[in-house]
Parts: C-alpha cells; sequence; structure tokens
C-alpha cells in the first residue's frame, strides 16, 4: 500500500518536471527549445558586448511570448520570484477549421 501511495505522489512530480532553461528563465510544466540566437534574447550571452551579459526579465518574457506564440503556444503565463521568471507554456493552439465568409478585402480575388 505504500508503494501504491508513493507512486501516486511521484507521478505528478515526474510529470510537470521544471526545466532549467538558464539561470533566470524556468519553464514549470514542460521543455521548449530555444535556438542559440533566441536564447541569447532571452538568456544573455558571456561572450560578446557588455550590454548582452545579462537580460532583464520583461525583455526575456516579451521574447519569450514571441518565440511559444510563433510555435502555437498562445497562453502562456509568467510569474517572476525574485530575479527568476517562471514559465507554464499551456496548451497548444491547433487549428482544426478556417472559414472565410466574406471576403471584403479583396485578397481572394482572381485577377
Amino acid at each position: 500500500m505504500v508503494s501504491l501511495l508513493s507512486l501516486i505522489l511521484i507521478v505528478p512530480t515526474l510529470a510537470f518536471a521544471e526545466v532549467k532553461l538558464c539561470d533566470t528563465v524556468i519553464f514549470k510544466d514542460r521543455k521548449f527549445k530555444l535556438n542559440a540566437n533566441e536564447k541569447v534574447l532571452v538568456c544573455g550571452s558571456s561572450k560578446g558586448s557588455e550590454g548582452w551579459k545579462s537580460v532583464p526579465l520583461s525583455q526575456a518574457e516579451y521574447h519569450l511570448k514571441v518565440f511559444l506564440q510563433n510555435d502555437g503556444y498562445f497562453q502562456p503565463a509568467f510569474e517572476r520570484h525574485g530575479e527568476k521568471l517562471w514559465v507554464w507554456m499551456g496548451p497548444r493552439t491547433k487549428v482544426s477549421q478556417l472559414e472565410i465568409r466574406k471576403d471584403t478585402s479583396g485578397v481572394l480575388d482572381a485577377d
């Protein structure tokens, strides 16, 4: 019985393990991969100019929103805890249907 109780308590923890992107940004619900250039915009870089050694949390949050939205995550949540930014990606939006009822823009006109 104790092992079943242990399993019940451990499984949710494993499902939502924290993933540390850098010293200041922690994903709380799953991993999200950034390329090297995106990571510099969010985390900063020890290489290069002095201005990029650290990134303000507001800038990191802004760029993460852009990168997440580009990948279909339109409802991310952010919390600041001291000098750390916690990120929950939220659900991925999937388009199942697109319907154009009336085109007044002229985009669909065939010339």
